[in-house]
């Protein structure tokens, strides 16, 4: 089986033996490759800053759309990088770069170092990227068209911009076949970013649109005003406010006027209750003196009785006991013996007067009586007042609500009349920046001009070259020994081939001058 494999020294003695030919192929190829930076065109690098401010920013967002007063909840930190996106993307727009080709020529900007190498060369058009004039367009035009069209191609591939986190600076670096020309489109291309930036923020007919609306509000306004005027002659105050505090104080007094009333009442009651009780126990009148008096009629009486005792005993000495003349006068004397029996032995007359307790009771109890009925007046009638008052209170706070309705209006419409006017003002001021051709986008650095060439590397060269040289001298040197490199037979495999054991083995030697073995 043949030995594929080659050791190191064999390679190491490979290159011993022809590192003439592979010292000549190195310096070729490394010259060659030298020779292709020198003559391979140069790129010149220009870069400019742009700052994105976000003052006119915020303000033009959209006027119109945020004149409802209301917020769209969009942060400052999204609205900054949103427009810093929106600047780079205006940046590697087409239509800014085909507006840099018109103005500096495509022509200008496809020129490059080949470009008079081969001057008699007359390349296809089909070669070019060309082909037939399209439509109707002539072969000069369509030419002039595919230019622009190939000179945007390459600014599009050239142009870099870029934006470090966290900062409002975006970086725009192009390059070109001079540092002139790649200053210039850099100039050109932050230049055209400008107009369009400054066409995009600005609002068209924003300045008679918010006048037609301050007049608008001040139609509402005027509106809004004598609504609250006819609601304040209606209820006849100046302001609800202070009606409702005054009518509340109103009640406040009520219902302590009510409070002592009733509990002028519930005393006077007790009062009257108490002295009721004492002046059941207090006589009316008291006994000054007591003394005794003639019983006249007591003493007739028994004269009279005597008298007819003394009849009687006359008339039955002539007649007897059931003559009507004495049944007549037994029956008046029995009449008089029964009066005489009710009378009393003796007779007493006493002297009394009123009693002074009793009549300052007394007075004490109409004066309580008095009280409590003007105490019971008084309390009817502020409760009467009092449901009145908060009856009252009740179309008051119907009254104060429509009174705050009615003055929210009147300041909401001032409030969308003093925004209008002041988007008007931010409008003319937008117009103003506008015919004065500036922008938000600040040059925080002009195009730089640099006379060192960007492309290509020096040092990105030599590192290409040594190792293209090293290989091309390693190659060459395993090329011319490619016949003494090859794999040999060991005994095994001899005595295989040609069926017969080996004797004696012999080393391959090498001569310095004809390698013979």
């Amino acid at each position: 089986m043949n030995n594929t494999q080659l050791t190191l020294t064999q390679i190491f003695g490979a290159l011993m033996r022809q590192k003439a030919k592979g010292l000549l192929a190195f310096l070729i190829v490394f010259g060659l490759v030298m020779a292709l930076f020198l003559v391979w065109p140069k790129s010149y690098g220009s870069e400019g800053k742009l700052h994105v401010q976000m003052t006119r920013t915020e303000t033009n967002l959209s006027p119109v759309v945020s004149s409802n007063g209301q917020g769209m909840g969009i942060s400052i930190q999204d609205t900054r990088e949103t427009e810093i996106k929106s600047v780079e993307e205006v940046l590697k727009s087409r239509a800014v770069l085909e507006a840099v080709v018109k103005k500096i020529g495509a022509k200008k900007i496809l020129e490059n170092s080949f470009s008079g190498l081969l001057p008699s060369l007359s390349v296809p058009s089909i070669l070019k990227g060309g082909g037939s004039a399209a439509g109707d367009m002539s072969p000069e035009e369509y030419k002039e068209l595919k230019n622009i069209e190939l000179a945007t191609n390459l600014l599009d591939e050239s142009l870099s911009v870029h934006n470090t986190k966290k900062t409002s600076v975006i970086s725009v670096y192009m390059k070109a076949n001079s540092p002139r020309l790649a200053q210039e489109i850099v100039n050109e291309i932050i230049s055209e970013t400008r107009k369009v930036h400054q066409k995009m923020h600005g609002v068209t007919g924003s300045s008679a649109f918010f006048a037609e609306k301050v007049k608008e509000a001040d139609a509402e306004l005027e509106e809004a005003l004598a609504k609250l005027e006819e609601f304040r002659e209606k209820q006849q105050v100046l302001s609800v406010g202070s009606a409702r505090f005054t009518l509340q104080e109103i009640i406040g007094t009520l219902e302590k006027g009510i409070m002592e009333s009733g509990v002028e009442v519930e005393q006077s009651q007790r009062q009257i209750d108490t002295l009721m009780k004492e002046i059941g126990k207090t006589p009316e009148k008291i006994v000054l003196e007591t003394k005794g008096v003639e019983r006249k009629s007591g003493d007739d009486a028994t004269v009279e009785v005597f008298r007819l005792e003394s009849e009687r005993q006359r008339l039955l000495s002539q007649y007897r006991a059931t003559h009507p003349e004495v049944r007549k006068i037994d029956a008046r004397l029995k009449q008089m013996k029964s009066r005489l029996g009710t009378m009393k032995d003796d007779r007493t007359q006493s002297q009394s007067t009123i009693n002074a307790v009793f009549s300052d009771v007394k007075m004490q109890l109409v004066r309580a009586e008095t009280q409590n009925i003007g105490a019971k007046a008084r309390l009817k009638s502020l409760e009467k007042k009092l449901a009145k008052a908060r009856k009252d209170a009740v179309e008051m706070n119907r009254a104060e609500i429509q009174a705050d309705r009615l003055q929210r209006d009147v300041d909401d419409t001032r409030k969308d009349r003093e925004m209008y006017v002041a988007k008007g003002r931010e409008a003319l001021a937008s117009l103003s920046l506008d015919n004065s051709n500036l922008s938000t986008l600040v040059v925080a650095q002009q195009p730089t001009f640099i006379l060192k060439h960007a492309s290509p590397r020096g040092m990105l060269f030599l590192p290409i070259a040594l190792i293209l040289g090293t290989l091309a001298g390693l190659a060459t040197a395993m090329f011319c020994e490619r016949n003494h490199l090859s794999p040999s037979l060991n005994e095994v495999e001899v005595e295989q081939i040609l069926e017969m054991p080996v004797l004696v083995t012999l080393p391959r030697v090498y001569s310095s001058r004809n390698m013979v073995n």
